[in-house]
């Protein structure tokens, strides 16, 4: 990895920031199918939440929620698992003993309860399970949040596809940099450097080239 300004080197090896596991407004569990390759047999479930230690959710909990499904499947937990459920918390933070199951996705079907009535969240299921047993990409299925939230939103601003002119760790750095002057908590911004790098070795695997 090149040197890169303000230490960000230093920010990438620090400790993986830590899921909020009691503030997030959504978890899920993801139970893995030991026939997958992929899967580590010893590893029957992974765990996750909707937002890490000192980050800010967005505001459009629906429009968060359709995020963390495109996630699912650009990950590859779909095809990985034998069942992925999302709960939303009920109160102030989360007890599992009292959370609200709001959805269910299976490799071909999903279950949607009554916790989130909304048309528009049945339709984006529809279309990404449609893209998906067709082999075709969903990020073009998020629809735009709403456009206070868009405006706000830290999932906006961390968002790495939103920033198709940064092709090399410089301008990451520079984007970075502003990131961190917009007050946005080093955890969130070392997570942020960590999902660009992948990108840009995607893009150019020369810059990683040793």
């Amino acid at each position: 990895m090149k040197k890169c300004d303000f230490n960000l080197k230093k920010i990438f090896m620090k400790a993986r920031p830590k899921w909020d596991t009691i503030n997030s407004t959504y978890y899920w569990t993801i139970d893995l199918d030991p026939m997958n390759k992929k899967n580590n047999p010893n590893v029957p479930q992974l765990t996750g939440y909707s937002s890490m230690i000192g980050s800010l959710e967005n505001s459009d909990k629906e429009h968060l929620l359709m995020r963390k499904v495109i996630m699912f499947v650009r990950n590859g937990y779909l095809d990985r698992s034998k069942l992925i459920s999302v709960y939303k918390r009920a109160g102030a933070w989360i007890d599992k003993s009292n959370s609200n199951l709001v959805l269910e996705l299976y490799p071909l079907d999903f279950c949607l309860h009554p916790f989130i009535q909304s048309q528009q969240f049945t339709i984006f299921l529809k279309k990404i399970y449609n893209e998906v047993l067709t082999g075709q990409r969903v990020d073009y299925l998020l629809p735009l949040p709403k456009q206070a939230d868009k405006e706000v939103s830290i999932d906006n601003k961390l968002n790495v596809h939103n920033y198709t002119y940064v092709r090399k760790l410089s301008d990451l750095s520079l984007l970075c940099e502003k990131l961190i002057k917009q007050g946005i908590a080093q955890g969130q911004i070392e997570h942020f450097y960590r999902k660009f790098t992948e990108k840009l070795e995607r893009i150019n695997p020369k810059l990683y080239a040793r």
